[in-house]
């Protein structure tokens, strides 16, 4: 069904439908199974109860409610609304104004724009961030956070937690069982009461810690933990703790430019090259090419692919011509933008 006009209303009660509407106003409300949306216009409502529901939209205002079992969102546009309840949600936005309240059990979200503000309450949460101003409220259990800005504020309630910011102002409260903390900027603000704290700052700052199975490494420009920063590399393992400081024109397993880093700790290898840059992150079950079970992801960045797999699960991201393989038992998904 394709509409080009003014005013378009459609609703759906089905198994399978499909609508593009390129137009002024629009609103569309479904109960099915299954549906895929792509609009281009000026403004767009939409609210889903359902099993699976994708949505694409280019334009100006956006509001979305979600009550269902799988919701992927992609949003270009300038001012969007999201609402979700649900077990699995992923959204990404590029545009001026976003606010999403997620009430859940996995939620990924990656953001390129001006202004946004989230609140999630669940068990698995990721955020990437690229923009000016955010602040984000998270209770829950996993929590994964990364951010390019100027002003960020963090309040974080849970059980695991890794944030890592890199901006102009940063201010970080954290309660909770593990915290590990690294900020890259001007200022950096960071309350931790729990029973483990981190933090580690870079400006010629750079710190590496291995906790058994665990190794984290934070890396920018050319810099590469094992590691070179400028004229400071701080190595921490901790476990057998073993420290290694070296300050020069320092390189320990270490090489930039087209710098590669390797790391075994008991099962643990991650290997870091930024300029092509490659991380491979080997935990136990968990490498990164990562394997965690049966899980493996390799991400590579420059040209940037990773593989992720869970299970029969095969993700490949490929970003600058960015192609997208995700194989789930039987389902095989190939997106190229």
């Amino acid at each position: 069904m394709r509409v080009i006009g003014v005013l378009s209303r459609i609703s759906v009660i089905g198994v399978l439908c499909r609508i593009c509407v390129i137009g002024v106003m629009f609103r569309i409300s479904f109960i099915g199974v299954m549906f895929r949306i792509s609009v281009i216009g000026v403004l767009c409502r939409i609210s889903v109860i359902g099993v699976l529901c994708r949505i694409n939209v280019i334009g100006v205002v956006s509001r979305i409610s979600v009550i269902g079992v799988v919701f992927r969102i992609s949003f270009i546009g300038v001012v969007f609304r999201i609402s979700v309840i649900g077990v699995l949600c992923r959204i990404s936005m590029i545009g001026v104004l976003c606010r999403i309240c997620v009430i859940g059990v996995v939620f990924r979200i990656s953001f390129i724009g001006v202004v946004f503000r989230i609140s999630v309450i669940g068990v698995v949460f990721r955020t990437s961030f690229i923009g000016v101003v955010f602040r984000i409220n998270v209770i829950g259990v996993l929590c994964r956070i990364c951010m390019i800005g100027v002003v960020s504020r963090i309040s974080v309630i849970g059980v695991v937690f890794r944030i890592s910011v890199i901006g102009v102002l940063c201010r970080i409260s954290m309660i909770g069982v593990l915290s590990r903390i690294s900020v890259i900027g001007v200022l950096s603000w960071i309350n931790v009461i729990g029973v483990l704290c981190r933090i580690s700052v870079i400006g010629v700052l750079c710190r590496i810690s291995v906790k058994g199975v665990l190794s984290r490494i934070s890396m920018i420009g050319l810099l590469s933990g094992i590691g070179v920063i400028g004229v400071l590399c701080m190595i921490s393992v901790i476990g057998v703790l073993c420290r290694i400081s070296v300050i020069g024109v320092l390189s320990r397993i270490s090489v930039i430019g087209v710098l590669s880093w390797i790391n075994v700790i008991g099962v643990l290898c991650r290997i870091s090259v930024i300029g092509v840059m490659c991380r491979i992150s080997v935990i136990g079950v968990l490498c990164r090419i990562s394997v965690i079970g049966v899980l493996c992801r390799i991400s590579v960045k420059g040209v940037l692919s990773r593989i992720s797999m869970i299970g029969v699960l095969c993700r490949i991201s490929v970003i600058g011509v960015l192609s997208r393989i995700n194989v789930i038992g039987v389902l095989c998904r190939i997106r190229v933008i």
